[in-house]
């Protein structure tokens, strides 16, 4: 049967606070002796843990301090150039909705036009102005009119 000392009795009898009886079974049991032992020395540690100031919990380095700073800063800028870079990107390209380019086409076909005249064999002087008819007279119109309204007139009878 196991009759070694529970850790409570241990403790009282290092407060001074047991019987007789159980401190003569702590020397007499090398198992009981090893736990005492040990309990004593982790009080010990407990109690200069205790005896000690607390270091203070806000102090930091002031190197550490600002290198988090500066890396604060330095993501906050980054953020503003990404949107800076992304705002001028999409501002360039509503650009084209609003003043949309011309059609070149149309353009094209008729620079490749007037150049095929110009260049043309037919054209001897080298100029690319031809001579328009003289303009109508009005007066030969008239006289052109008549004389074909008697010819109908003629052929009807």
């Amino acid at each position: 049967m196991n009759r070694c000392l529970r850790d409570r009795t241990l403790w009282l009898i290092h407060q001074g606070e047991s019987e007789e009886s159980r401190r003569a079974h702590l020397r007499r049991c090398p198992r009981c002796e090893t736990r005492y032992q040990r309990l004593v020395q982790d009080l010990r540690v407990i109690d200069q843990t205790l005896r000690e100031t607390p270091p203070s919990p806000g102090v930091l380095h002031p190197a550490r301090a600002l290198r988090g700073r500066t890396l604060a800063v330095a993501a906050v800028l980054a953020a503003i150039v990404a949107v800076g870079g992304l705002e001028v990107w999409m501002w360039y390209q509503s650009l084209s909705w609003v003043q949309p380019r011309p059609d070149t086409s149309n353009a094209e076909a008729f620079l490749e036009e007037v150049s095929a005249v110009l260049s043309s064999p037919d054209n001897a002087s080298g100029s690319a102005i031809t001579m328009l008819p003289p303009p109508l007279d009005v007066d030969d119109l008239l006289e052109g009119q008549e004389k074909e309204g008697e010819q109908d007139s003629l052929g009807g009878m």
